[in-house]
């Protein structure tokens, strides 16, 4: 896979802001997203989008699509089959 290739698109599930609460104190907690322009909504990847390991030196990235409600993955350098691909939390 080559830098700027399209990694995966993922779909979202996007929950409402009262529910944010809920997921820190559930399994979910480690697995969703900060959705919306106010990130005040909390959504869950499918597909892979919400198990991609962290990395400080990653190799993937991220870009939010709130029309289509998906998340879009990246690659920010070349990926070798194989390889894990990871993404920066921070």
């Amino acid at each position: 896979m080559n830098e700027g290739d399209l990694i995966e698109i993922c779909p979202v599930i996007v929950l409402p802001p009262e529910q944010l609460k809920t997921i820190h104190n559930s399994k979910l907690h480690d697995y969703y997203f900060l959705w919306g322009p106010e990130q005040d909504r909390p959504a869950i990847a499918l597909g892979y989008g919400s198990i991609y390991n962290h990395s400080y030196e990653a190799n993937a990235n991220y870009r939010f699509d709130y029309d289509s409600e998906t998340i879009d993955f990246y690659a920010v350098k070349a990926i070798a089959a194989g390889e894990e691909i990871t993404v920066n939390y921070n």
